[in-house]
């Protein structure tokens, strides 16, 4: 970044070498760790070019542990009864002519001529 452009191999190869050197610092055990890890990235980059994922197994178990303690959906089943399209239409077509005929009797006589029920048939059907 502030050299100019590097290739990330160079980057790679150039931590390598200080961590080969840093080995016999006092600081052994981190170094080895850090060329354990390049290994594996190294290791794992080849493998992933053959469509093979190493990372699979992992993956799997983490996933069954997330199941594992996931709330189990509950879905909850009501039944309205046995109604066919037959019944369903005359049904809504019994409704539509009450309509029909509250608005031809507003039409002729005005709407102060309706019952209650009639006034309250209208309302529930405006909503």
């Amino acid at each position: 970044m502030f050299i100019g452009p590097v290739k990330m191999k160079h980057l790679a190869l150039f931590s390598i070498v200080l961590y080969v050197i840093g080995i016999a610092s006092s600081n052994a055990g981190g170094n080895l760790a850090h060329l354990g890890g390049a290994a594996f990235g190294f290791i794992y980059a080849l493998q992933y070019r053959q469509r093979i994922d190493l990372t699979r197994p992992v993956t799997w178990i983490l996933d069954a542990s997330v199941r594992l303690f996931r709330p189990k959906q509950r879905i909850k089943v009501s039944y309205r009864g046995k109604n066919n399209d037959i019944d369903y239409h005359r049904q809504k077509n019994l409704k539509q002519e009450e309509i029909n005929r509250v608005l031809d009797k507003i039409s002729t006589s005005g709407y102060d001529s309706l019952t209650k029920e009639e006034k309250e048939l209208l309302f529930r059907m405006g909503k």
